[in-house]
């Protein structure tokens, strides 16, 4: 059986923990057992699907914003502007 790796998914004696590194830590996340609604631990599928969500959502805590700056419009210059003049008829 191959053997899945999850980040900061840990399996220890039947009991399935989600512990974030030094750096996710320093943004304020903690680790977590990963039990259900009832409090009893999760099964090993539940578990590396809840292991995937917790990464995800740490993905976006360990993000940072991006600043866009736009370019500015090319300074046109506007001279000399003739229009035909139209009347309607009836």
């Amino acid at each position: 059986m191959a053997t899945i790796k999850i980040p900061y998914f840990q399996w220890r004696s039947g009991r399935p923990r989600w512990e974030p590194g030094p750096g996710l830590r320093a943004l304020g996340l903690t680790g977590r057992d990963l039990k259900d609604r009832d409090g009893g631990w999760l099964e090993e599928a539940d578990a590396i699907a809840r292991a995937r969500e917790l990464n995800a959502e740490a993905n976006n805590v360990a993000s940072a914003p991006l600043t866009v700056a736009l370019a500015p419009y090319a300074q046109l210059a506007v001279s000399v502007v003739s229009a035909r003049s139209s009347t309607a008829s009836t």
